[in-house]
């Protein structure tokens, strides 16, 4: 007897997750290293931001888009991927 493929995997969709393009804001000591495994290993692009321009040149330089600003990493990518120290910070990210 075969698996049945559940029907919720890619129904309902709207991306073709192939051609995804992935955003990552919060380059920090967690951050940074998840935003380089994605550039690695995800084969999709991925645009990112911190605050800090250093972290920033970091990512960039294993392959991943800078971004100047939060707004921009949100224009440019289908799925945001945060990691920042908390909420407050979470906070100042999503509500702007």
């Amino acid at each position: 007897m075969t698996a049945a493929q559940p029907s919720n995997v890619t129904s309902g969709w709207p991306h073709d997750v192939t051609s995804m393009r992935l955003g990552f804001i919060g380059l920090g000591v967690m951050g940074g290293p998840m935003c380089r495994n994605l550039v690695r290993r995800s084969g999709l692009p991925v645009t990112a931001y911190d605050v800090r321009s250093d972290a920033i040149a970091s990512v960039v330089q294993d392959g991943a888009v800078g971004a100047s600003s939060v707004a921009d990493v949100v224009i440019a990518s289908d799925v945001v991927f945060l990691s920042l120290p908390g909420g407050d910070e979470v906070e100042a990210v999503v509500m702007g």
